[in-house]
């Protein structure tokens, strides 16, 4: 009945995001758009029977790969994404890669890539599992590896009730948690097939000061990083009181649209960053993509976006920096959020009082100490690679054996 439902699920999906896509949401026409001809885009990779296919939901998800795909330059690699967003930001190339949009969860569609591209390892990111793909991987015996996923002791996909999907997952080679407690979650539900691998975004991050930003800052400086609405309301309610902090608003969407609302809430306070002249505003609103991870090197207080809507963005880069960070309350679906908490690098804010308080606590903070944390997080896609390699040579060796 499980594996019935998921297949309703795909189908309602499917229909809903096309149907959705008449009505001109760019984001559901950019989906099918993307997916249009995809069988013989993917007839076209030259896979050389030495492919390697990786997935991604998303670009957070792809950042996330980038250092275990700089480790197999000898073999033919696929990364596949779900949403437009994730396959139109991902950026990193290598001559040896190739960027696809991974088709709807239908067994036939799962059939038809591996059987096409016929991967020699099916790697997913986090947790965009994908059941009839891996059931699929399966049995046509190509190993399949999750690696930074997070797990919760309610969640659904381990309830007995989803007893297809919860075989699945046991059904795979390698699940490799970001968290110990993720593995503990699993081990006592029966999984023998998991262990502890940690987060591999921290080895994607640079401690080093590279800043290549033309700005000079004289006074202790806030970052508002990949910020929403909520962030941006609470920060306008306390800026007065914040006279002595040089104020920078990098939103996590650029569009005409945010940027005007971001300028309407600040008025005369605020500039833009592609309008920059000698003088900085007291609020500078940054317009131009690519240049958060150089800005971090500025701030001293890194406030980030998606805390108030469990869509936490990335906290590590900012920590890297030596930035003492703060972010709204939703978090427990973020363990280095958590983490960081504990430790005493963050905390979270749920109003403008408690966001000011903060502010002015640790506004001296000293950064070496989260840097220094940073560096000891660090070796996660050293295990995943590992791991990948010992699926890798058990394969050959099986293929070898039955030749």
């Amino acid at each position: 009945m499980s594996k019935f439902l998921y297949n309703i699920g795909i189908l309602l999906l499917h229909f809903s995001i096309k149907t959705v896509a008449i009505f001109r949401s760019k984001k559901a026409k950019d989906w099918v758009e993307g997916r249009k001809d995809w069988k013989n885009k993917i007839r076209k990779i030259d896979h050389d029977n030495n492919c390697i296919w990786i997935h991604a939901a998303s670009h957070g998800e792809g950042l996330m790969a980038i250092p275990l795909l700089k480790k197999f330059p000898n073999h033919k690699l696929i990364i596949s994404f779900f949403s437009p967003s994730g396959y139109q930001n991902f950026k990193h190339t290598q001559e040896n890669l190739t960027k696809v949009y991974l088709p709807i969860d239908y067994k036939k569609n799962a059939e038809f890539i591996l059987k096409t591209t016929n991967p020699k390892l099916l790697i997913f990111v986090k947790y965009d599992f994908w059941f009839n793909l891996i059931e699929t991987a399966y049995k046509l015996n190509i190993p399949t590896l999750a690696f930074s996923s997070k797990f919760y002791e309610k969640q659904w996909l381990l309830k007995p009730s989803w007893k297809w999907q919860n075989k699945t997952l046991k059904q795979m080679s390698s699940i490799l948690t970001i968290d110990e407690q993720s593995n503990d979650i699993l081990k006592e539900k029966g999984f023998v097939n998991s262990s502890y691998c940690g987060d591999t975004r921290y080895d994607q991050v640079d401690s080093t000061n590279n800043q290549k930003l033309k700005l000079k800052i004289t006074k202790p400086c806030i970052l508002l990083g990949s910020s929403w609405v909520e962030e941006e309301k609470i920060i306008k309610e306390i800026i007065e009181n914040l006279q002595e902090f040089q104020l920078i608003i990098a939103p996590h969407s650029i569009t005409n649209k945010r940027i005007k609302e971001i300028t309407s809430l600040f008025k005369n306070n605020c500039g833009l960053y592609s309008n920059l002249s000698d003088t900085i505003p007291k609020v500078l609103i940054v317009d131009n993509i690519g240049l958060l991870a150089d800005l971090y090197e500025l701030s001293q207080i890194a406030i980030i976006g998606g805390g108030f809507s469990g869509k936490l963005h990335n906290i590590i880069e900012p920590a890297a920096k030596g930035n003492y960070i703060l972010f709204g309350p939703k978090i427990d679906k973020y363990p280095e959020a958590n983490e960081m908490i504990n430790k005493g690098y963050a905390s979270t804010f749920k109003n403008s009082e408690e966001l000011l308080r903060k502010v002015k606590q640790h506004k001296d903070l000293s950064s070496f100490n989260s840097q220094n944390f940073i560096l000891n997080k660090e070796g996660a896609t050293e295990k995943v690679f590992h791991k990948c390699q010992e699926l890798l040579d058990h394969s050959s060796t099986s293929a070898s054996s039955r030749m």
